[in-house]
């Protein structure tokens, strides 16, 4: 088994919750993805994958996306703090066989990782339609802009949209994330996995 974890702490936690459901199982540890990919590479007897998604080479899903299509038989387990519905979407939609957030219980991880080595797919907690925003396609180009800090006019240059349209969308977006400001929609964003690529290590 593989754990692919930057903080030790969490790592180690990890550890012991395997080896109570698996007591003779050979853990191997990552602090990235490509120390993840050199391991998976040198040990072919490594059958399960646990990896967290924001490590320091992850960028946002690439690093997850890499590890699965490079070992597409591999079961993996994405465990992370961003359980929004939509980054768990996101996720799920690579092809792994679970995610577990990071606030789960014990028992709670030991019962996902169970039914996950019985063939299951498996995501806890079970997602929340009200986490959920969906976006436009235009509306996630302006939360975009808006994160790289582009005023009203950039973003109406960069869509070849009038500044007032422009102006329309950025005010929508500060009321779908329920934010004063553009600073606070872009936080909302990223706490809610719609930013990964701008996301850095808790």
């Amino acid at each position: 088994m593989l754990i692919a974890e930057d903080h030790d702490l969490y790592g180690d936690g990890v550890s012991l919750i395997v080896h109570e459901l698996l007591p003779g199982a050979e853990i191997f540890r990552a602090r990235d993805i490509q120390q993840s990919l050199i391991l998976l590479s040198q040990q072919p007897s490594i059958n399960l994958a646990l990896v967290d998604l924001k490590m320091p080479d992850a960028n946002g899903l690439d690093g997850i996306s890499t590890i699965k299509s490079s070992y597409p038989t591999l079961t993996m387990v994405v465990i992370s703090s961003l359980d929004f519905e939509t980054n768990v979407r996101n996720i799920m939609n690579l092809g792994v066989n679970g995610f577990i957030s990071k606030a789960s219980a014990k028992a709670k991880m030991l019962s996902a990782l169970d039914k996950i080595l019985q063939g299951e797919i498996v995501v806890e907690p079970q997602l929340q339609p009200n986490q959920c925003i969906m976006l436009s396609t235009r509306q996630e180009q302006t939360l975009h802009f808006m994160a790289q800090g582009k005023t009203n006019k950039e973003i109406a240059r960069a869509l070849n949209i009038s500044p007032h349209t422009a102006k329309e969308y950025v005010s929508k977006i500060l009321e779908l994330f329920d934010a004063d400001n553009r600073t606070q929609a872009v936080q909302n964003a990223e706490n809610k996995g719609l930013l990964l690529s701008r996301l850095t290590k808790y």
